[in-house]
């Protein structure tokens, strides 16, 4: 087990594995923790701290596995407890950390709380979930909208009740009112800890408390189940059960704003990190929508000098939940690519890497709607042919913002699938571009997006600026150009980055003698620093360095 070192996450690039899809060891059409252990030393050249693994646990998967059946077992297509014991041990040994998923706002429908809780109110595990008589002449409860699409509730007809779902229908909420739930999550996290991981990703963090059913959800559909008055005291037992192992704990707290996450991390210490939403926000018609990136800059600039001093914003741009951000916030070149990691990596906090974004994986192409394999994408698509929306139509709207686009199968090489698995009856998507955008042709290839990810990572760790240094954003009027530095007393490092698909003449609105800095970006060259007024290329990337006792 790796030393428990205080507040190490503070500079860290962690690697995010959607296991499912990462690499299949023994061919049977899904990734699992042997394939992870074989691309160890791929993970190791890559130079990040830590991975954060999708989960692993028996579940019949009707959500990317984040329906557990068993919180204390490793699904049987993922491999074996042994498994993951080797993984945790072997990425040790290469200093390397592991975070996992710590799903606790809801169960499978399949797991044994579940099914016991059917047995009605004699069970002891009734009230683990929510179950409430049908109102209304037999309808449910209330008119509330799922994550999903469709009710919250789903009636089932052995107990005559309705239960209560914020997503699936096969993934029944958790009653965090009652007591005995809370312990049986305390033992879970205690569980793991002894197995050995760093930290965990909290899935669904804001969503643990409920209002009472005769909520009003008329001004916000998912307000009644998203940051309701009463969750602190829930997350205050949990900051109890990680604080004595000096954890890694990153919230994904959706529908939170800025100073309510400062207040979460720096005064009430619940979450080291916190994965907001904010900055992913699509703009234009549907099916045609792009990443807005005037939002994507005040975003990230709000967050960035709010929670400057705590250093523990989680940055990411993709994660198994979003499409791929070369495809909703560029144009899939090469250089778009770099300029967006270029943004990733420069900022202040905690930096996520989603698998396959170190080589610039892209959307996917649905032709059919049988493509569409995560269940909020096809019931919208459902949902639009029910309001007889052309099919072809339905599935460019269903598709374009779809999780699908993330958990296409890693691109490791040109062969088949490729390289992710051999096997001619794969379950999964593989993208068709696979052949020319894969790890294998990258890596040795100097000028490629793989390589200047690895410059990127250590830059990072290398540059003491870039450990403690201040965010200063040094434009507040351009939508086109993200300008800002990283500073401390004893220098600074500038990143001037235009993400935009066409050239950008730009004055900063500081003024800068910029003679007197390094160019430290492998790519730039030809730009005149000593001019006031300068031209940059589509995605163009700058990197400036100087020491302020030098000046």
């Amino acid at each position: 087990m790796m030393e428990r070192v205080e507040k190490w996450w503070r500079n860290a690039v962690g690697y995010q594995i959607n296991l499912k899809s990462f690499f299949d060891s023994n061919n049977d059409g899904k990734g699992d923790l042997k394939g992870v252990i074989d691309k160890i030393p791929y993970i190791k050249n890559l130079g990040v701290d830590f991975v954060w693994l999708s989960p692993f646990y028996s579940s019949p998967d009707y959500d990317n596995g984040y329906d557990v059946s068993d919180f204390l077992s490793v699904g049987s297509d993922f491999g074996s407890m042994d498994d993951f014991n080797n993984l945790v041990e072997m990425l040790h040994e290469n200093n390397i950390r592991i975070i996992i998923d710590l799903v606790l706002n809801h169960t499978s429908s399949q797991h044994e709380w579940f099914k016991e809780s059917k047995k009605g109110e004699e069970s002891k595990y009734y009230d683990y979930y929510f179950w409430e008589n049908p109102k209304n002449g037999g309808g449910p409860p209330n008119n509330w909208e799922s994550f999903f699409g469709g009710s919250v509730w789903t009636f089932d007809e052995k107990l005559e009740k309705y239960y209560f779902h914020s997503f699936s229908k096969y993934q029944p909420d958790l009653n965090w009112n009652n007591e005995a739930v809370r312990h049986e999550i305390r033992n879970i996290i205690d569980w793991w800890v002894e197995k050995g991981v760093d930290g965990f990703r909290i899935d669904a963090a804001t969503h643990l408390k409920k209002e009472d059913w005769e909520y009003d959800n008329s001004e916000n559909k998912w307000g009644a189940f998203t940051n309701v008055p009463g969750l602190n005291n829930y997350l205050d037992e949990l900051k109890i059960a990680y604080g004595k192992h000096n954890l890694y704990i990153v919230g994904e707290a959706g529908g939170i704003n800025v100073n309510e996450a400062k207040y979460w991390m720096e005064e009430k210490e619940y979450f080291n990190s916190i994965f907001d939403l904010d900055h992913i926000y699509k703009i234009g018609i549907p099916g045609f929508e792009k990443g807005d990136i005037s939002r994507l800059k005040s975003s990230l600039v709000e967050w960035q000098e709010k929670l400057n001093d705590s250093m523990s914003h989680g940055i990411y741009l993709e994660n198994h939940d979003t499409p791929r951000s070369i495809s909703i916030f560029g144009d899939e070149t090469p250089q778009c690519a770099k300029a967006l990691a270029t943004l990733l990596i420069g900022l202040s906090g905690t930096c996520f890497v989603y698998q396959g974004e170190e080589i610039g994986m892209t959307n996917y192409n649905f032709t059919k709607n049988s493509e569409l394999l995560t269940e909020d994408s096809k019931n919208k698509y459902s949902s639009l042919l029910s309001r007889n929306i052309p099919e072809p139509v339905a599935l460019k709207i269903a598709g374009r913002w779809a999780r699908d686009h993330s958990r296409t199968t890693m691109q490791w090489d040109n062969s088949i699938n490729g390289g992710f698995s051999k096997t001619h009856c794969l379950p999964l998507l593989t993208n068709s571009n696979y052949q020319s955008i894969n790890v294998t042709s990258q890596i040795t290839d100097k000028s490629s997006i793989l390589n200047y990810y690895r410059f990127l990572i250590q830059l990072r760790h290398e540059e003491e600026i870039l450990h403690e240094g201040k965010f200063v954003n040094l434009d507040k009027y351009s939508q086109d150009i993200f300008f800002f530095s990283r500073e401390t007393e004893e220098g600074a490092i500038l990143f001037l980055i235009n993400l935009r698909n066409f050239e950008v003449s730009y004055t900063p609105f500081k003024e800068f003698f910029l003679s007197k800095y390094e160019v430290i970006s492998p790519d730039t060259n030809k730009v005149d620093f000593t001019n006031r007024r300068i031209t940059i290329d589509p995605y163009e990337i700058i990197i400036l360095k100087t020491n302020f006792k030098n000046d």
